[in-house]
């Protein structure tokens, strides 16, 4: 039988082959009376085997189970549960051959690639960590994901398939670190290669929230090719994150909003990402110049389309860490040298009333002294409400 939509369906059976032992034992009886030689030899032809059930066995058992799989069943893991219907679940099952009949079962690395597809992880991995201590880097233990199932509690679909709770409860199973100590002590995380800092006023209430987008990024690891997304990384600024109201430009206009000032910590990370020679595939300058900032050199953030994003084109890791005062915000990038970045030009083109900014970055390969240049473009309206 096999799985049909969502029910099983019998296929029919055919005939085996089988020897006969026992003509088997005749004929060789025979054969070594008659030889003449130390060489005996037999042909025995094979008989048919007919299959040891019946189709109508299968059928009555298949019957039975499509009933059952006409309603979802709910399956438990963890603290996650799922309605799985019929046709999943038909794909999970087996039929074995005993002595008492056909007997249902399922197959364990079925249900849990099956369930894997659905929902798996119950709490997710968490990697070694990385911290700055006394300026030098450390790292503290992670935990592996939990994950489904343990194979043995598979069994447990069977009864949700053949009891009025048609509910099934699986043992959730700790999956092994993957980001262990191996990985983090590859990644080469040991020095600073890029650092940036800008100052605010204390007291404000933007610098709330420069501090707190600065804890939610702390220890961040960008591993090698991958790209870091700010907003992939926050979610949404709200209050729930300890985000409060702050100066904000929309539209070309000074306004108010729910983490105004995160961008002062995009300005800080970008520079060290910029100083540092990494890839920064996007990014978008402030509308109006603000003073605090390295002109033409800047980032901001908006929820959720306008974002920060680094790349890490080193094969070894980048560890974001942040540091601030009531007065200064530090963003520092630690990983094994490898390339560098300098302004080395900057130029200004007058486009309508606006400025764009054109500010060029030569980046050094440490290992064989070549470089590379790139640039950075934004404009700048020259007073508020005048967009560009």
């Amino acid at each position: 039988m096999t799985a049909g939509g969502a029910a099983l369906v019998v296929v029919p059976g055919s005939d085996g082959s089988v020897v006969s032992l026992d003509q088997l034992a005749d004929e060789l009886r025979q054969a070594a009376e008659d030889s003449q030689t130390d060489e005996v030899r037999v042909n025995v032809e094979p008989q048919p085997l007919p299959p040891r059930f019946s189709d109508a066995d299968a059928q009555a058992l298949v019957d039975l189970v499509n009933v059952s799989l006409s309603e979802p069943i709910t399956v438990v893991t963890g603290s996650v549960t799922t309605p799985v219907d019929g046709a999943a679940v038909a794909g999970w099952l087996t039929v074995t051959p005993t002595d008492d009949g056909l007997e249902l079962g399922v197959d364990p690395q079925r249900v849990i690639d099956g369930l894997t597809a659905i929902n798996t992880v119950d709490r997710p991995e968490v990697p070694v960590g990385f911290a700055v201590v006394d300026g030098a880097v450390t790292t503290s233990p992670g935990t592996g994901a939990v994950v489904c199932c343990d194979p043995a509690s598979t069994s447990e679909v069977i009864e949700a398939i053949t009891t009025p709770g048609r509910t099934a409860t699986l043992t959730m199973i700790e999956a092994p670190l993957v980001r262990n100590s191996q990985w983090a002590a590859a990644l080469g995380i040991n020095q600073p290669v890029g650092s940036f800092t800008t100052n605010y006023p204390a007291g404000q209430d933007r610098a709330i929230n420069i501090v707190r987008i600065a804890e939610i990024i702390r220890g961040t690891v960008i591993e090698p090719g991958t790209t870091f997304s700010v907003n992939e990384t926050t979610g949404p600024r709200t209050e729930a994150q300890g985000f409060v109201p702050g100066g904000i430009i929309v539209n070309g206009k000074l306004s108010t909003g729910i983490g105004g000032g995160i961008s002062q910590f995009a300005t800080t990370l970008f520079n060290a990402a910029f100083f540092a020679g990494l890839d920064i595939p996007d990014f978008m300058m402030h509308t109006l110049y603000i003073s605090r900032y390295p002109y033409g050199r800047e980032a901001t953030l908006a929820w959720p389309t306008v974002d920060l994003k680094i790349t890490n084109n080193t094969p070894y890791g980048i560890m974001i860490w942040t540091e601030s005062t009531p007065e200064s915000i530090t963003v520092t990038l630690y990983s094994t040298p490898w390339v560098v970045g300098d302004q080395t030009g900057q130029t200004t083109e007058e486009v309508g009333a606006c400025t764009k900014v054109t500010t060029e970055r030569t980046r050094t390969w440490l290992s064989d002294n070549r470089t590379e240049t790139d640039v950075f473009i934004g404009r700048y309206q020259p007073e508020e409400g005048v967009l560009c």
